[in-house]
């Protein structure tokens, strides 16, 4: 038995599709001419519903059937709102983040109140001034060190962003325009400018890094100048010869209060991208209801 109906494509040409059971479709253009092609390349996504298709009520098959019918036209879409919620879910994970930040400002204040009440009382009995010149290097240590870790997480922020250059695919060197070529010419020294501007982000790092070896060298020669102060420092402490002022305390308390503020400045710097990751993720939700 022969099966057999006429297709109209959306360039308005006209196919006849003939089928013997058991066998595979065969085509034939408007002349009765065989077309070698496959159905899918005149009749694209073909649906067909009888009266039992269209009275179905089972859960969910209003959105099957609104799938089948325009599914194929939203998978740009789809992609496009992939995109912004992996965008989205990134600038919420930094902003939960940037949430804990008062809180620990909070707690360091708290611990900060009281490192100066207990050198409040060191300081009433003359002890700053004479331990100046070691909480001093102290302060000096901490600073070099807080330095170096912003420094160190400005190379690592750097290097992320170079790993995902693509230089591959930043050139036309394979590409030739029939048409255009001499537009095309333009982009030769802009992608030569861009290629250029990458290679400096590179010589960048490197410098970077150099001079994180030389803090690092600094932070060595103020080390061993703390350690030749050791014997001066001792016999300053021996000198005060009192027992209710315990000196390596108070030496201690002022290095941690230094570093806490070093901390504090830290994260009150970090919280100035709050307002535009909140303006970022409001958009986000914009686009992606869109």
């Amino acid at each position: 038995m022969t099966k057999c109906g006429w297709v109209v494509n959306r360039f308005s040409k006209i196919y006849s599709l003939k089928r013997i059971i058991g066998e595979k479709i065969t085509i034939y253009n408007e002349n009765g001419e065989i077309l070698s092609i496959p159905v899918e390349s005149i009749l694209r996504n073909p649906l067909y519903f009888g009266q039992k298709d269209l009275a179905l009520t089972r859960k969910g098959y209003e959105y099957d059937l609104l799938n089948k019918s325009i599914g194929d036209k939203v998978q740009d879409i789809i992609k496009e709102k992939e995109s912004i919620q992996s965008k989205l879910t990134e600038d919420i994970e930094k902003l939960i983040v940037l949430t804990d930040i008062p809180g620990q400002i909070a707690d360091l204040s708290s611990e900060n109140a009281t490192l100066q009440h207990r050198l409040k009382v060191y300081q009433e009995k003359g002890l700053d001034e004479k331990l100046k010149k070691q909480t001093s290097c102290n302060a000096d240590l901490v600073r070099i060190d807080s330095l170096s870790e912003w420094l160190d997480e400005l190379i690592q922020s750097f290097e992320s962003a170079y790993s995902k250059d693509g230089r591959e695919l930043l050139s036309i060197d394979n590409y030739v325009s029939q048409y255009n070529s001499e537009i095309f010419d333009d982009l030769n020294p802009l992608i030569a400018q861009a290629n250029s501007s990458i290679d400096a982000i590179k010589q960048d790092i490197d410098t970077l890094k150099k001079s994180k070896e030389k803090i690092s060298l600094v932070r060595e020669k103020l080390i061993l100048k703390i350690d030749s102060l050791k014997d001066e420092f001792a016999e300053i402490k021996r000198e005060i010869n009192d027992e209710q002022l315990d000196a390596d305390s108070y030496v201690s308390d002022q290095k941690k209060l230094v570093a806490n503020n070093e901390k504090i400045a830290k994260l009150k710097e970090s919280l100035k991208s709050k307002d535009r990751l909140c303006s970022a993720i409001k958009k986000g939700f914009a686009d992606r209801n869109e």
